[in-house]
């Protein structure tokens, strides 16, 4: 019995931070965007996203292209104690606003966390994607990480980070904050993925 009245508090709990994401992202659209939807729509997808959740936790995370004979692709594991810091941004050039992701993930890929900002976007892709690197280091420093790997899909931020491009000045002064910031880890890598 006890067993089952702590699932059910799982299943609430689950449920009511898929809608409240849900909410706050409807918030968003709406702000940003200037696009309202109807609130059983909002209940739909927060039902949809608890269902994405469960199974995705059922394959820890991996799509049935990354598995392969039944195994878990298992990449280049990270050493013990290290964090992998995965951003992305996401760009709206009519509103000039991004979109700053984070997830942070420790070495047993466990979901450490995850956050999305907003900033201000004025057409260069290279310099949201600085904002959010530097943002999801700022997000890996308050959540105690010491050792990260960096982890983006921006290839010329990533040279520019681990010392091998110096072009691109009016980033420049981002990479500077990135840089100072990476000093504050023991160990630090970032990668283009």
């Amino acid at each position: 019995m006890e067993e089952m009245t702590t699932q059910q508090k799982n299943v609430k709990n689950e449920s009511v931070a898929a809608l409240l994401w849900v909410i706050w992202n409807a918030r968003n659209k709406r702000l940003f965007e200037g696009k309202q939807e109807a609130p059983a729509r909002l209940v739909a997808r927060a039902e949809s996203v608890v269902e994405s959740f469960k199974n995705a936790r059922q394959y820890n995370g991996l799509r049935p292209d990354q598995r392969k004979d039944g195994k878990e692709n298992q990449g280049h594991p990270l050493p013990n104690g290290w964090l992998k810091v995965n951003i992305d941004a996401a760009m709206n050039a009519e509103k000039q606003v991004a979109r700053l992701r984070v997830v942070i993930r420790d070495w047993n890929k466990n979901c450490i966390a995850a956050a999305i900002n907003t900033s201000r976007y004025f057409g260069n892709v290279a310099m949201a994607e600085a904002a959010a690197m530097e943002w999801g280091l700022q997000v890996a420093l308050r959540v105690g990480g010491t050792s990260v790997l960096l982890e983006s899909d921006c290839h010329e931020v990533v040279e520019l980070i681990n010392n091998k491009d110096s072009s691109m000045a009016e980033i420049i002064w981002v990479i500077s904050e990135i840089l100072e910031i990476k000093k504050s880890f023991q160990n630090f890598k970032a990668q283009h993925k």
